[in-house]
């Protein structure tokens, strides 16, 4: 989950990711579902190897473009918003998405998966 606070701000948040990946010495993955932590911090933390992946969870299709072309594959992306949005981040260049539905009908999510997977 993202961190929450009232004063979350990207200073704090480079501190707090930095040290989860220092101590844990296990792949990390960040959850984005407003302004912070900001691209450009996830950015930097995925050139200095500090995460494995992004969960992007705002629903801004340009946005979410231009975050996946700047992030060039060092790190994974993710929508980070289910099925509705998952077409759309795939387009982008996402890998995959979160799925609430899938827990109800996995056959379907995946047939979906498979799908963007190819293109269809």
């Amino acid at each position: 989950m993202p961190p929450i606070h009232s004063y979350l701000h990207d200073s704090g948040l480079r501190d707090y990711f930095v040290t989860l990946a220092d101590k844990l010495q296990l792949p990390l993955l960040a959850y984005k579902k407003g302004p912070f932590p900001s691209d450009e911090l996830l950015l930097e933390l995925a050139r200095d190897g500090k995460l494995a992946g992004i969960k992007y969870a705002v629903n801004d299709v340009d946005a979410v473009s231009r975050f996946a072309a700047a992030l060039d594959k060092r790190a994974g992306l993710y929508c980070g918003t289910a099925e509705r949005f998952a077409p759309y981040y795939m387009l982008a260049g996402a890998r995959g998405y979160t799925s609430g539905a899938g827990n109800i009908c996995p056959r379907l999510t995946l047939a979906m998966h498979r799908a963007l997977v190819r293109g269809d």
